[in-house]
């Protein structure tokens, strides 16, 4: 939705991330508002999510929404690991980043777990 990245905003928490952070968010709801007139006047609450918020919570570096090479060549992690019980999905793991994926990802270990065999 924008072009910004992990580089552009300065330390979380900084009167200066905070407003270019709201800035960011309301450029947003400007383009919408092409799209659903008015948009802004029916918004109650508003917060928004940076590069850095997401390397916060996700421990992803530079806050990667993807996780990390996306190309085809990139090996990952197997679902199940050495540890019985303990398995992965997340778009770190095959098949790789997006809600798609990360859902197949949770979809391949639940079928492990539930025994379940395309028949």
């Amino acid at each position: 939705l924008t072009e910004a990245n992990h580089r552009d905003f300065p330390e979380r928490g900084t009167e200066e991330y905070i407003r270019l952070k709201e800035a960011l968010a309301e450029k947003l709801v400007e383009k919408a508002e092409k799209l659903i007139p008015n948009l802004s006047k029916h918004i109650v609450v508003m917060d928004a999510a940076t590069p850095k918020t997401y390397e916060r919570y996700t421990s992803m570096p530079e806050g990667a929404i993807y996780s990390f090479d996306q190309s085809i060549h990139t090996k990952r992690p197997y679902f199940k690991t050495p540890i019985r019980g303990l398995y992965l999905a997340s778009a770190s793991t095959f098949p790789g980043g997006g809600i798609e994926a990360v859902t197949i990802s949770g979809i391949i270990c639940a079928n492990d777990i539930c025994g379940w065999r395309v028949k």
